[in-house]
Formats: structure tokens, C-alpha cells, sequence
């Protein structure tokens, strides 16, 4: 079987999920009945993060990170810098996606509305260069469409 995570920001980015999908799914349903029952410091004391403000970083998750960098690393012999160069899409590229997309959409089953704001969220993605997961929890509220016309050309 030949390895293919290489890099120690992946593992972390692991770590990192698994983390707030144990805070998300166990402990945020013990914090919601410790409140009911007004047990407020209790419950405030049942986060499980991985804090990293600035320069400062602490508690027991952030441990592991600090593991994964000085140990894990050079044991399993994990690049820390970038194995890949990113680049950003062109406008030729998103009109390649936009127009597979449009052009198959009935092998795509998805309401007229799911597939308008998908194709907003590849738009949106391409021009912001945001990380696709920042998008999924955005509301169209938070955006506004202009339409702009050349002031040279009225048609």
C-alpha cells in the first residue's frame, strides 16, 4: 500500500475536524442540558477547540497539533511546506464548469433553485478565492447582485 498524505497541515486539518466534530456532536448537546438546568460555568467549561489566536495557542487539542509538528512529522517524514503550486481559475476555466454544468443539468437532479445558488457559489468562489466550505454556510441575504452597463455602449 503506498502512503499518499504527505503533508502535516493535512493531518492537522484532520485533527481539526475530528475535534469540532466531537464538540459539535457530544459535548454540545451536554452544554445545551447543563444550561437547561442553569448550570452555566459547568457548561461553559465543556468546549473542545483548537484555539490559536495570534501568537497564542494553548489548551489539551492544541497539544496534539504541537505532537503532529514535533513528533509525527519527522517520524513519518511529512513535508510541511506546500507540495503543489495553487494557481487561480480563469474565467475561461469557470465558464468551462458553468457551461458543463448548465449543458448536462438534467443528469444533474437538483431543484432550479439548488442549481441557480450552486452556480452562484462557483462564481462567488472564483472571484473571492474562498475556501469552498466558507461558502456552503452563507446566506443569499449576505449578497448583493449589480448589474453594471458599459456607459459607452447603450444597447
Amino acid at each position: 500500500m503506498v502512503r499518499t498524505l504527505n503533508s502535516a497541515y493535512s493531518v492537522i486539518e484532520v485533527w481539526r475536524r475530528l475535534v469540532a466534530a466531537a464538540d459539535f456532536k457530544v459535548l454540545c448537546g451536554e452544554r445545551k442540558a447543563l444550561q437547561g438546568r442553569e448550570k452555566y460555568q459547568e457548561a461553559d467549561r465543556l468546549f473542545l477547540r483548537c484555539k490559536q489566536e495570534g501568537e497564542k495557542r494553548d489548551g489539551p487539542t492544541y497539544l496534539i497539533v504541537q505532537w503532529i509538528l514535533l513528533e509525527l512529522l519527522p517520524k513519518l517524514n511529512l513535508e510541511i511546506n506546500s507540495l503543489y503550486v495553487k494557481v487561480e481559475a480563469t474565467a475561461s476555466d469557470i465558464i468551462v464548469i458553468l457551461l458543463a454544468l448548465y449543458q448536462r443539468a438534467e443528469d444533474i437532479p437538483a431543484t432550479p433553485l439548488t442549481r441557480i445558488l450552486f452556480y452562484a457559489a462557483v462564481l462567488l468562489g472564483s472571484t473571492g478565492g474562498f475556501r469552498p466550505g466558507s461558502l456552503m454556510n452563507t446566506l443569499c441575504r449576505q449578497y448583493t447582485l449589480s448589474i453594471m452597463r458599459n456607459p459607452d455602449d447603450r444597447t
